[in-house]
């Protein structure tokens, strides 16, 4: 068979991008084969080789264009649709191969010609090198707007080129037929042979699914391939037409025609919607040049191209919508195509889910794997459509949810089956759906009533709750009025506001007085609000109702509360300061002097003490009668705390608020207090102070208030004083609160140390006991004996901190100087009488004692004898706690108290240390000899060993072990020194005198 080239390769059909033309010249060389094989009748094709070649062309040629075409038109609409040509050629290529055993061979052969025909002409003549011009034209530095107009400009002749090339592909295959059956047949058979061959050509152009149609305009004759006679309609021929085009195209259709038959464009192109005898509308796209003019320039001849865009449009709007992601896969389960959309919705490419389909169910929620297997086995078995929902894990790794809209259609091109899957993320819808259901599960279990109005307040909905707090059932509310809860004690100014707010779009909140439905009265906090819809229209009112009655009488409770003392129901201390500030804020010179006096009661401890505190309350709260029937009217009687009280005295000059103080005083001294089998006389301190212009503030006025009261205690209790500016003792109570700010700064900047001074044995043994001291440094680093302090830091509630300090400052030393606690029999530590009442010093000890691991026994605690009496109860427990962990204790200043021995025997100490008033004169004054002994021989008959203190000299110190006492301390034994010097030294003990 001779080979020729019945499509030759020339510059028509170049892009101008090399390696693309190349690969197109292997789709050519595939055509002339089978053009030479239609041309010469040679032996059956192995059509096999050939569909091989051409998909194997597809697969290297496609993978290298669409690169290309990505690189520059990602995510653009050409690039798309470019893709989709190259789908429908695999789908048309694969339908043919199919087709292999119903259609003879020539049949089949010919078809394949004419698609692979029209592809050259149609893709790679105007669409690729539509696409390369513009791919050039953007490498050259143009965007893509102006890429895309200058490949318009420089396309506007292509169809003319295509065109010619149609055409000498057919006269050259005509006329080489005619040639070679000539040759063979010795020309008798040239003329059936040449109709043989054109009908072949016919067969071609018809086979495609672009028509084409070809006029004789000098005849008025047209040849047409079937179902485009809407062509006729423009050329004006006599052949009637089974479709029009409709009348709103025709006019811009015929007019564009005519301008090309005057030579006034180089090509005819027309985009219109036509309609057929059965009212179906569809939008075509024709084609065409002149290929014919007489010397005068008239028309002769023009051919072209009629295509129905219909399908091919719409599926493109679809496939390209930004609204749902699309995928489509065949019956064979393989993803073949997915649109942007999918894309953008789950974050993954092409590259990554075309291909088995495998890939897109492992992202399925594993819940709804079934649920999407089931669907798609129904779909393709029974060729239906489904709707359905499920999850799947977008890139990012998240779950969504999607509503899927899957539909089983036929190819592009062909007959193979496909399903095509819309998708639209319905997450938040979804979200939405849960939030209702939740939402009204909630407002059913809600705790507060609701209800739900008509647009004109008719009852549509209320909840449990609104039973539960109204009494009305669901039954008997619907469809009336809130009304129906009225009290009629909410104004109606209220009512009128509500609604002024909420028919205005507005909420309304307050609260109103209700009525249940069995007449009772209840407070409602209420919340109201319009439920409008799209367009701002309220539908709905819902109301969210409170049940406030419990909160307004607590409210009620805890106002009074506020300003009350809970026990005796007296003004409190911030209501009493609150009308004090009120008072000074509205003083005017001359106008009315005013007082404020500071009681104190003396003695009530001893109640608390001796019969607890339920007594202490009770006598409060009689007392507090008893005040209130003295005071007068407009005067202001409170309980400040514990066993205090405050009078405010309005228009009250100081003359007149002495009488009534000794009134208040009158009252306590009489009181008598009964209690079981006990009675008590107690007293009152109270201290009193003028209120005038010359006064600053409240705060000042209190401290005068309770200076004065605790110079009545000074003085000797149950007396009143009188705050003057230049009283001596103010001024020495004032020092005593100057001193409170010292010792605040000295413990905020740990400006104390310790001393330590020897208790020395008097029988020549060898234990070593000390005491340990407290010291104030200075700024100048001077220091300050306890003396000075203490007193301002019991009386101003400082003392546990002090107490504090020394416990953990001496345990810290003793635990880093483990030599010194092994070598040492005992460290006393002094604790004050308001730390042996507090638990928290008691808690803080042991605690101490287990952080730094300090043995018991090592430690001996001294409590005055006056704390110990006056706190006996609690003294006792708190000495029997410590004494469970070996602590010991020693009674300091024994013999000061005024009953001594009667309560000695109550209290487990095991040191008693004689206060040295007594010891410091033992040796000119016969009495203080005698207490000493006296003390002495008590304290060994109780097994509790002696300690003298105050040894000055050499002569005290032996009176004092003549007597028998076990141990001495004073400056003729040895002298305090920095407990830091001490443990720093060797021998761990201080110079002391033999004795």
């Amino acid at each position: 068979m001779d080979y020729f080239e019945i499509f030759p390769w020339n510059d028509n059909f170049e892009t101008g991008i090399s390696i693309v033309d190349e690969q197109h010249i292997e789709l050519v060389r595939i055509l002339n084969e089978l053009a030479v094989h239609v041309a010469n009748h040679s032996s059956p094709i192995k059509l096999d080789k050939v569909f091989n070649e051409l998909t194997s062309y597809a697969d290297y040629h496609f993978k290298t264009e669409e690169g290309i075409w990505d690189a520059h038109f990602k995510d653009d609409d050409w690039l798309t649709k470019h893709e989709l040509t190259h789908h429908a050629f695999l789908e048309k290529i694969s339908f043919l191969k199919n087709e292999e055993k119903n259609k003879p061979l020539e049949i089949l052969v010919q078809e394949l010609l004419s698609f692979l025909t029209q592809w050259l002409a149609f893709h790679i003549l105007d669409s690729d090198k539509r696409m390369a011009k513009v791919v050039l034209a953007l490498e050259s530095g143009k965007n893509m707007e102006q890429a895309k107009i200058q490949a318009d400009q420089e396309m506007s002749g292509s169809m003319q080129v295509l065109i010619k090339t149609v055409l000498s592909m057919y006269d050259s295959l005509s006329t080489r037929t005619m040639e070679l059956m000539r040759e063979k047949n010795l020309r008798k058979q040239a003329e059936a042979d040449l109709l043989a061959s054109e009908e072949r050509w016919k067969v071609i152009l018809e086979g495609n699914n672009d028509g084409i149609w070809d006029w004789d305009i000098v005849n008025d004759e047209i040849y047409v391939s079937d179902g485009i006679d809407s062509i006729l309609n423009l050329t004006g021929t006599d052949k009637k037409g089974t479709v029009s085009i409709l009348p709103d195209d025709i006019v811009r259709a015929k007019k564009e025609l005519q301008a090309h038959l005057d030579g006034k464009t180089e090509m005819f192109m027309n985009e219109h919607r036509i309609v057929n005898s059965n009212g179906v509308h569809s939008r075509v796209l024709t084609r065409g040049k002149v290929v014919s003019r007489d010397k005068q320039g008239k028309a002769l001849r023009m051919v072209g191209t009629h295509t129905d865009i219909t399908e091919r449009e719409i599926a493109s709007a679809v496939f390209q919508s930004g609204s749902e992601a699309i995928f489509v896969n065949d019956v064979d389960n393989n993803i073949i195509s997915i649109n942007p959309a999918f894309t953008r919705l789950t974050g993954f490419s092409k590259d990554e889910m075309l291909g088995d389909i495998s890939k897109w169910i492992e992202l399925i929620h594993p819940q709804d794997k079934a649920i999407y297997e089931e669907t798609m086995e129904q779909l393709i078995t029974n060729n239906i459509d489904a709707r359905y929902q499920y999850r799947i894990k977008i890139k990012k790794g998240d779950y969504i949810w999607l509503e899927s809209s899957s539909q089983y259609i036929k190819g592009y091109l062909d007959n193979t089956a496909r399903v095509v899957n819309f998708m639209a993320d319905i997450t938040e819808r979804k979200k939405t759906e849960e939030k209702l259901i939740v939402l009204s599960r909630a407002i059913e279990a809600s705790s507060s009533a609701v209800v739900i109005t008509d647009p004109h307040g008719n009852i549509e909905y209320v909840n449990p709750k609104f039973t539960e707090i109204t009494g009305y059932s669901r039954d008997e509310v619907k469809g009336k009025n809130p009304s129906l809860i009225k009290s009629g004690e909410t104004p109606r100014s209220v009512y009128i506001d509500m609604w002024q707010k909420i028919s205005s779009g507005g909420e309304w909140k307050g609260e109103l007085r209700n009525r249940k439905k069995d007449g009772s009265h209840y407070w409602d906090r209420v919340s109201i609000s319009g439920v409008k819809n799209s367009s701002g229209k309220i539908l709905n009112y819902i109301s969210i109702q409170e049940d406030a009655t419990f909160e307004y009488e607590l409210a009620e409770k805890i106002t009074y509360q506020a300003s009350h003392d809970f026990l005796t129901g007296l003004i409190n201390r911030q209501e009493f300061e609150r009308r004090v500030t009120r008072l000074i804020s509205t003083i005017e010179p001359d106008e009315y002097e005013h007082a404020l006096c500071f009681m104190d009661l003396d003695q009530f401890k001893v109640v608390n003490d001796t019969c607890g505190h339920q007594a202490g309350d009770e006598l409060l709260l009689q007392l507090s009668s008893l005040l209130q029937t003295v005071v007068r009217k407009r005067d202001t009687l409170a309980r400040l705390g514990g066993d205090e009280f405050g009078v405010l005295m309005e228009h009250c000059s100081l003359k007149n608020a002495q009488r009534l103080a000794e009134s208040l005083q009158q009252v306590v001294h009489e009181f008598q207090f009964r209690w079981q089998e006990h009675s008590f006389k107690i007293g009152v301190s109270i201290g009193l102070v003028s209120i005038n212009e010359s006064v600053p503030n409240m705060t000042e006025l209190m401290q005068k208030a309770d200076a004065a009261c605790y110079v009545a205690k000074d003085l000797g209790r149950n007396r009143i004083h009188v705050y003057h500016d230049k009283d001596e003792n103010l001024v020495k109570r004032h020092g005593e609160m100057q001193w409170v700010e010292r010792i605040q700064k000295a413990l905020e900047k740990d400006k104390f140390c310790l001393y330590a001074q020897p208790i020395v044995p008097l029988a020549h043994n060898s234990e070593k006991h000390y005491e340990l001291l407290l010291r104030m440094e200075t700024k100048k680093g001077e220091l300050f004996s306890p003396g000075e302090f203490l007193a301002a830091a019991e009386r101003y509630d400082l003392i546990s901190q002090l107490d504090n300090w020394v416990i953990k400052t001496a345990f810290k030393l003793l635990a880093e100087h483990p030599v010194f606690l092994n070598q040492v029999d005992s460290i006393a530590i002094n604790l004050s009488g308001h730390s042996l009442s507090n638990d928290e010093t008691l808690n803080f000890i042991i605690s101490q004692l287990d952080e730094y691991q300090i043995e018991g026994n090592k430690i001996c605690f001294e409590i005055t004898e006056t704390a110990a009496i006056s706190n006996l109860r609690i003294a006792t427990r708190f000495i029997s706690k410590l004494k469970k962990l070996n602590c010991r204790f020693s009674l300091d200043d024994f013999g000061s108290g005024l009953s001594s021995f009667g309560y000695l025997k109550n209290l487990p100490v095991d040191y008693l240390k004689i206060d040295g008033m007594f010891v410091k004169n033992i040796v000119s004054d016969a009495i203080d000899h005698a207490m000493v002994k006296s003390i002495n021989e008590i304290g060994h008959v109780m097994n509790m060993k002696t300690i003298a203190e105050f040894i000055e000299n050499d002569e005290i110190k032996g009176m004092v072990r003549e007597i028998g006492i076990d141990y001495g301390q004073g400056f003729g034994i040895g002298k305090p020194i920095p407990f830091n010097e001490l443990l720093d030294r060797t021998n761990n003990v201080i110079d002391i005198k033999k004795v």
